[in-house]
């Protein structure tokens, strides 16, 4: 019998603590390992020096810097994207964030 499988790991990076956590917590629940939640952009670039998630949920802006060289890293690996955002989907003009899923905050999941 073979060893079972690890479950897949989604990287979260959010500067807002609370919703990191909560993000966390409802991953988990569903059986997800998560990496995070990363609130720098500097500490989710040195965990992807050695791992490579199987999906990244990200806010735009972390600590007053936007994520975008990490999504551009994300998408030469072809891993999908969620942008979790305050920011509208329609104001964005960064090219790494054009394919992504894009969920606006708040969200009725929100606690």
């Amino acid at each position: 019998m073979s060893p079972p499988t690890p479950p897949p790991i989604v990287l979260v990076i959010e500067d807002d603590i609370l919703i990191g956590l909560s993000l966390q917590d409802d991953l988990e629940d569903a059986g997800l390992e998560v990496a995070g939640p990363f609130t720098s952009c500097d500490d989710a670039k040195a965990w992807l020096e050695h791992d490579t998630p199987a999906l990244a949920i990200l806010d735009i802006h972390i600590g007053g810097e936007t994520c975008e060289p990490i999504a551009a890293e994300l998408n030469r690996r072809e891993v999908p994207l969620v942008v979790f955002s305050g920011g509208r989907r329609l104001d964005n003009s960064m090219l790494q964030l054009q394919g992504a899923l894009w969920i606006e905050k708040p969200t009725a999941g929100d606690k």
